[in-house]
C-alpha cells in the first residue's frame, strides 16, 4: 500500500512535465475522463462512490490480473524479460488513452512489475494500484 502511495508524487511530476511538453508543441492536454466527470458538479453522492469502487477495487483488480498476471508473464516466458517489462508496461500505459498521463502510467506499470517479482505475489501490485487510484481519487475531490 505503501508503495503506491509514494508513487502518487513522482507521477504527478511526470505528468506536468507531460503538460508542460504538450502545451509547448500547442497540443492542449486533457485529463482523463473519470477526472473530469469526478472534476463536475453533475455527480450525486451515490454515483460517485461508484466511481470510486471501480477505480479503487475493481480496475486494480482487472488492470493487474491482465497485465501482470497474464501479458507480463507470457511475454517473459516466450524467452523475452525486456520487452515483457516495458512492452507491457506502455500498453497498460496506452489503455488509460489518455496521451498526459502515458509516461506516468507506464513506469507506474514497471513499478507493479518489480513488486510483482519481489512478492511473487499478484496482490502486491494490486494493492499497490489500488493505494495509488485512492491516493488520486482523494486528491481529485480534495481539489474540486
Amino acid at each position: 500500500l505503501l508503495g503506491g502511495v509514494i508513487v502518487v508524487p513522482t507521477a504527478a511530476g511526470l505528468q506536468l512535465a507531460s503538460e508542460s511538453i504538450m502545451t509547448f508543441f500547442h497540443a492542449e492536454p486533457n485529463a482523463q475522463a473519470l477526472v473530469k466527470e469526478l472534476q463536475g458538479n453533475d455527480l450525486g453522492l451515490t454515483q460517485r462512490i461508484f466511481l470510486g469502487v471501480l477505480a479503487i477495487v475493481v480496475a486494480p483488480v482487472m488492470e493487474e490480473s491482465l497485465f501482470r498476471g497474464i501479458l507480463y508473464p507470457t511475454i517473459k516466458q516466450m524467452g523475452r524479460p525486456k520487452l515483457a517489462v516495458w512492452g507491457s508496461s506502455f500498453v497498460f500505459g496506452l489503455s488509460h488513452v489518455n496521451l498526459v498521463t502515458l509516461i506516468p502510467l507506464t513506469l507506474l506499470a514497471v513499478f507493479l512489475i518489480f513488486l510483482y517479482e519481489e512478492t511473487d505475489n499478484l496482490l502486491a501490485p494490486i494493492m499497490a494500484h489500488s493505494a495509488f487510484n485512492a491516493t488520486n481519487f482523494i486528491m481529485v475531490h480534495l481539489t474540486t
